[in-house]
């Protein structure tokens, strides 16, 4: 009734919307009071005229017929003055509604739905219930299956009794996409043209309104006075198709105008539903949305539908992009699929070093997390290898991950595949995710470590208690202030001096050096040691001291080694700070193996942002160009003109490797139930830097993975440092060629090559991508140094069923950061609504010319007819 009342004041369509306020004006010369005056002086004159009317017209009919003629002059009168209505509409922007589905493996889960309220929720989406009475609504035992989360999805999208396509795109834009590790289109709206606007055919539409329902009165006033009825039955019959012809035609115009708007037929046809396929081998959350975000960032968007489990397992933090739409003003409407506590039991991670020494017991730690199995037991087992070597039952509680320690003594030199497992149950929703191996190298000798210090600072006993504890290194320590009684003992660890001889320093693969004075030593003595790395490829590891490292070793062969550049006097670098230094890993140290204090992506960031902040870092200048920078000091007072401080970095230095680390401080990261973290990082650093010297491998080329294992469909990233063979120089080619290729023979997989590019600014540094083939044991090898290769394992995808539960914490969580809302099956019908109050109104105000419009005109036609029509029943001329 609104909108047919805007038209006949002449407001047309693409300016309507809903009427928040009306407001009168006027704009003619003549002034108001001038007006009303007339406008009395014509009433009276015309009651006058009426009151002497026959006197068989009864008063009140002489009243009535009065008041129509006076207010028919009045209304002309008004002229005059030039009546304007102020309308003041509140309309929504056509704005972009982002849907953004889940893709991956987990949605594939079929959910064994026991709980009534799961049953219904499934029901709902099926189809097989009523979308809006709620969770405690009786279905029929047959309406109830056990369908995958992305079926539930796909029909869901495709009920017409939920009807939420439809419903949504008749107000928005919608883009739909899927994601798992990538973004991808599923229904994009193609641009279109401008708003098509008709306001002549809606001008002509609304006179004929105004015509037909003249012609209705006129008709019906001649039916009943006039003879032959006929003419007055056809013409108020005209007038009455005329009127529903036109009100038809307007309502096809909006509905003409709004198709055209909207150009989303795609969504409508839900097509695209179809190619919904759970298939993706993880699910980045927090990359999906940003990528969003990013596609449409500058155009009006009224949020995102975000449809998942919230099994996130790869990527940036979901509620870091939660962070990130709350900032673009983009609430979240998080649908959540799946049922919160699923029977299962998830073996997700096995945690040993990667070197094994034959006859020495290796500690093993397996993860392993239950869900709905309180009171119940499993037995796992652990194979090295077809050996099974150690098993332990494992009692489950309240739902959630336990740590259970195995152990394993090889009896065997050569990679082995260590593996445990536990037997699925029959009532488990997934069965594939109760086993996890690791590749495990065992070989015969133990890693040799040299640490030197003048005093025995913190970092120092740490790092010593876990060198004497770790059965595979054979330890020597040197302490220049200790007492030398403790180097008297029998079979004491502690050396009274420095290596005398050259080849006494040369029977070591790593020497930690602490904070010395440079002074205890002789320039010969450091010149051992810069050729033992250069030209020996040991490994050095130099951990920075507030009195000596690394300034005290300007102009020394030490400081040729260090990957980081220092310039500063030596009396403005003794001061001790106390105020809290921040830190954070590069992107290089975000993948690099020996900083991970999880084998979860996300997991390890999360370990690093809690990690205690340190209260001190030495003050360098700048990296070595052929320096990799691990970890930096945030402080943009000490970054220099070319990039932040760092605090850890290394680089290849002629045959062997050196790590730089600029603080004394690891030690503090033990806190807060760090001991474990702070164990596993230097216990990662000494055998990154050690195992290159003890396995004798090639000094000129060194390849490592971003990770240990990959799953079928993953990106894998390799990287390589190389040097040529004759002048040991970093290489500087363009590109290098490399091969994978199957270690087992009877694969079907073919070797395939790709192309390794130089990483910027870091010379003899190369990096290269390739999407990881069906699970098994391969091979890889650069064309500059085929003989020294990189084996690499491929599993089954099994992270995606390392997380079968629905996250609802965390999807709540996002959209409460957002202002959005969660919502299950039984909410579903009201998202349009929900999306729709959230979304801007836009008020606008504009005046409509009254005395102008069709229906002022209808108005005089009206009081004239009326006028006219009672006259007649009255038998007055």
């Amino acid at each position: 009734m609104m909108d047919l009342l805007l038209k006949l004041l002449g407001v047309w369509a693409d300016q309507a919307g809903k009427v928040a306020d009306l407001g009168l004006s006027y704009q003619g010369g003549v002034p108001l009071w001038i007006v009303l005056l007339l406008g009395l002086g014509l009433g009276a004159l015309v009651f006058y005229t009426y009151r002497r009317t026959a006197e068989f017209v009864s008063p009140k009919r002489r009243i009535m017929l009065a008041s129509l003629r006076a207010a028919f002059l009045f209304l002309l009168l008004l002229i005059l003055i030039k009546p304007v209505v102020v309308v003041t509409v509140a309309g929504s922007v056509r704005q972009t509604l982002m849907l953004l589905i889940d893709s991956s493996a987990s949605m594939n889960i079929q959910d064994l739905r026991v709980d009534q309220s799961d049953k219904v929720r499934a029901a709902i989406a099926l189809g097989n219930a009523d979308v809006k009475a709620g969770t405690n609504q009786q279905i029929k035992t047959g309406d109830s299956h056990n369908p995958t989360r992305a079926d539930v999805v796909k029909a869901a999208l495709k009920n017409d009794k939920l009807d939420l396509l439809p419903t949504l795109d008749r107000q928005f834009d919608v883009a739909a996409y899927a994601f798992d590790r990538d973004v991808r289109d599923l229904a994009v709206p193609r641009p279109r043209d401008p708003p098509v606007t008709r306001h002549m055919g809606e001008l002509i539409a609304s006179v004929v309104v105004v015509i037909g329902l003249m012609a209705a009165v006129v008709g019906a006033g001649l039916a009943a006075f006039f003879r032959p009825r006929l003419v007055g039955y056809i013409t108020a019959g005209a007038g009455v198709v005329a009127f529903i012809g036109a009100i038809a035609a307007l309502m096809y115009i909006d509905r003409q105008r709004e198709f055209v708007n909207r150009g989303s037929a795609q969504i409508v046809s839900k097509d695209w539903v179809e190619k919904i396929n759970a298939t993706g081998p993880q699910t980045a959350i927090g990359d999906g949305l940003r990528d969003a975000i990013l596609r449409k960032r500058g155009q009006p968007v009224a949020g995102v539908v975000l449809i998942t489990d919230g099994a996130n397992n790869a990527g940036s933090l979901p509620l870091e992009a939660a962070k990130m739409a709350q900032a673009e003003n983009l609430p979240l409407y998080v649908y959540g699929v799946g049922i919160t506590s699923p029977r299962d039991i998830i073996v997700s991670n096995i945690f040993a070093q990667d070197v094994a020494f034959v006859r020495d017991e290796l500690p093993v730690t397996v993860r392993v997390r239950s869900q709905g199995l309180k009171g119940q037991t499993a037995r796992i087992t652990l194979k090295l290898g077809e050996d099974k070597v150690d098993e332990k039952e494992v009692a489950f509680d309240e739902d959630g991950e336990q740590v259970i320690s195995l152990k394993v003594t090889p009896e065997k030199i050569g990679e082995f595949d260590l593996v445990a497992n536990i037997e699925p149950r029959g009532d488990e929703v997934v069965k594939d995710n109760n086993t996890t191996l690791k590749r495990v190298r065992v070989i015969d000798g133990r890693i040799k470590v040299l640490l030197i210090d003048q005093m025995p600072r913190w970092d120092f006993k740490y790092v010593q208690t876990l060198l004497l504890r770790d059965r595979r290194v054979d330890a020597k320590f040197l302490l220049f202030d200790a007492d030398t009684e403790v180097t008297q003992i029998p079979n004491s660890p502690y050396l009274k001096t420095f290596p005398i001889k050259k080849e006494e320093l040369l029977a070591y693969d790593l020497i930690i050096w602490g904070d010395v004075d440079p002074k205890r030593f002789s320039p010969q003595q450091l010149e051992w040691v810069n050729e033992f790395v250069a030209k020996f490829g040991g490994g050095f590891i130099m951990i920075a001291g507030k009195r000596h490292a690394p300034h005290s070793y300007r102009k020394t062969p030490i400081e040729n080694l260090l990957p980081v550049e220092f310039d500063q006097p030596v009396s403005s670098l003794a001061n001790i700070a106390d105020k809290p230094v921040r830190f954070e890993l590069t992107p290089t140290g975000k993948s690099a193996t020996m900083l991970k204090l999880s084998d979860k992506e996300q997991e390890n960031l999360q370990k690093w942002a809690q990690l205690p902040p340190i209260y001190w870092a030495a003050r360098v200048s700048r990296p070595k160009p052929a320096a990799e920078v691990l970890l930096v000091d945030t402080d943009a007072g000490r970054a220099s003109r070319i990039s932040k401080m760092p605090i850890i970095a290394q680089q290849q230095y002629g045959l062997g490797n050196v790590l730089y680390i600029g603080t004394d401080n690891t030690w503090r990261w033990r806190r807060n139930r760090g001991v474990d973290d702070h164990a596993r990082l230097w216990s990662q650093m000494i055998e990154r830097m050690a195992l290159p010297h003890l396995l004798g491998g090639s000094k000129r080329t060194q390849l490592n993975f971003d990770r240990d294992n990959y799953m079928a469909g993953e990106r894998v990233t390799v990287f390589a440092r190389l040097y040529s063979e004759k002048s040991f120089e970093p290489v500087t080619d363009p590109s290098v060629g490399a091969t994978f290729a199957p270690l087992d023979g009877a694969s079907t997989v073919t070797p395939r090559r790709i192309s390794l590019r130089p990483a910027p600014d870091q010379p003899g540094i190369y990096r290269g991508e390739f999407v990881a083939p069906p699970a098994g044991n391969y091979r890889f090898k650069v064309d500059t140094d085929p003989a020294t290769p990189l084996d690499f394992t491929v599993s089954e995808a099994t992270i995606e069923l390392s997380e079968t539960a629905l996250n609802v914490a965390l999807l709540k969580d996002m959209a409460t950061a957002t202002g959005g809302a969660f919502l299950r099956e039984e909410d579903l019908h009201k998202l349009g609504d929900t999306v729709r109050k959230n979304s801007p109104q836009k008020l606008s105000t504009f005046e409509v010319e009254f005395w102008q419009s069709p229906l002022y005109f209808l108005l005089l036609m009206t009081l004239l007819t009326a006028e006219w029509i009672l006259r007649k029943v009255s038998q007055l001329k």
